[in-house]
């Protein structure tokens, strides 16, 4: 999977989330090919004289869309106020005592930096 340089690629639920909200069906999954087989054997059938396949899953915005035309995530954090926000997340803890503690991943060199 492909995804922008703003998504933390070992974070599973923001990859899943990003091929949710902005793969297109036709043009965002790839197929290709002839390739030399891959590391694990299961992989695909090396056919005689054309390869084995791959395959890649686009899951970024399209290169020439401006930051501002990018439509707003669909997500708790981007769809209320923070107020509303607060408030449910203190009775999530409080009376259903569920933990919603905040998510902090390490900084990597180049993640979240445009190139």
């Amino acid at each position: 999977m492909i995804v922008d340089s703003d998504i933390y690629p070992t974070q599973l639920t923001s990859v899943l989330m990003d091929w949710g909200h902005k793969c297109h069906p036709l043009r965002g999954q790839h197929v290709m090919n002839g390739y030399p087989p891959a590391v694990m054997p299961n992989y695909g059938e090396i056919q005689p004289g054309k390869g084995a396949p791959r395959m890649y899953i686009d899951t970024c915005w399209p290169a020439y869309w401006k930051p501002e035309d990018r439509p707003t995530p669909i997500s708790f954090e981007h769809s209320f106020p923070d107020d509303l926000q607060e408030r449910v997340l203190k009775r999530w803890k409080e009376e259903f005592r569920i933990p919603v503690e905040s998510q902090v991943f390490p900084t990597l060199p180049g993640i979240g930096k445009q190139r």
